[in-house]
């Protein structure tokens, strides 16, 4: 494999997932299966971890990608992160400058319109390119963060840890959407926290009206109000999650698994072309390295 080969190492990884891996006729590594037990991590939030998919060969939509990632990283494989409502996915190019999607979940091909397909996506969403785009290391490591605050979030509460954690992911990246909602989630716990030093309950309409006496509470209300905005416009979607699973197992409709073999033979016949090609150009010759040759002084000049 040529270190140019962006196709065949992110093919290699590929396989690594979906794929018994044999050396010597035995299985070294089993294909990696879909964790269908908790995998939105409701009760066992280490469920999400990519540690927990390396540990047991099985886990979900949020952990493979990030491993595919890490692999691709390693060895030098281009490969990007896409978020899609409740999941996220694996795009690369060919050398044709196609884009193939790479559903590890269920260790498929997919094409675009299988996640359009899903019902989910709004037009808003692809405009303000929350959804369904590349994501650059930079995006990456803001989702991240995000997972740290989520992480967090799920064993320790809502603290000013969990406020820091979610600026420096937007600051990475503004549009970052589970972003901006854990921020609006983690400002209305401050702002219940504050009013409750009030002894008002804004739960309680008419309580509510109080907090004009009290300027700062006004003020996070306000902001609480302008993120709630920012997120009904942005085209944010959830997926219930009987529709995310009757989605995904989608994909292995007869129509999905065609394209997906029709992807993966593409793939097949051009890989065997370049190896063709590169069997039959000629090597470039190399000079053969000598050791370097030692010139004693003679004794008569010494």
């Amino acid at each position: 494999m040529e270190d140019s080969d962006n196709v065949s190492k992110n093919l290699s990884i590929f396989r690594y997932f979906a794929e018994d891996s044999k050396q010597g006729g035995k299985v070294v590594h089993k294909a990696m299966k879909y964790d269908f037990d908790d995998y939105m991590g409701a009760k066992d939030y280490s469920k999400m971890f990519v540690s927990k998919l390396m540990k047991t060969n099985s886990g979900q939509c949020h952990s493979m990608p990030l491993l595919y990632l890490i692999l691709a990283e390693q060895i030098g494989a281009d490969a990007y992160l896409v978020m899609s409502p409740n999941h996220s996915y694996i795009r690369f190019k060919n050398d044709d400058g196609e884009v193939l999607s790479i559903e590890l979940t269920n260790g498929m091909f997919s094409a675009n319109s299988f996640v359009l397909n899903s019902g989910y996506i709004k037009a808003e969403a692809l405009k303000n390119k929350i959804y369904m785009q590349n994501l650059n290391k930079r995006e990456v490591l803001s989702q991240t963060y995000v997972d740290l605050a989520s992480g967090y979030i799920h064993k320790f509460g809502y603290d000013e840890f969990v406020s820091k954690v979610l600026d420096k992911a937007l600051l990475l990246n503004p549009q970052n959407i589970n972003a901006t909602l854990w921020k609006s989630n983690t400002d209305q716990v401050r702002f219940m926290q504050s009013c409750a030093r009030f002894g008002i309950d804004p739960q309680i309409k008419e309580q509510l009206q109080n907090i004009r006496n009290y300027p700062p509470l006004e003020d996070q209300f306000r902001q609480i109000n302008l993120s709630f905005d920012y997120i009904d416009q942005s085209g944010f979607t959830q997926m219930p999650l009987d529709q995310y699973e009757k989605w995904l197992g989608s994909l292995r409709s007869t129509e999905n698994k065609q394209k997906s073999d029709e992807i993966a033979e593409r793939i097949k016949i051009i890989n065997a072309q370049k190896q063709k090609e590169a069997k039959n150009k000629p090597k470039p010759i190399t000079t053969k390295k000598e050791s370097p040759k030692i010139y004693k002084i003679p004794k008569e000049f010494l």
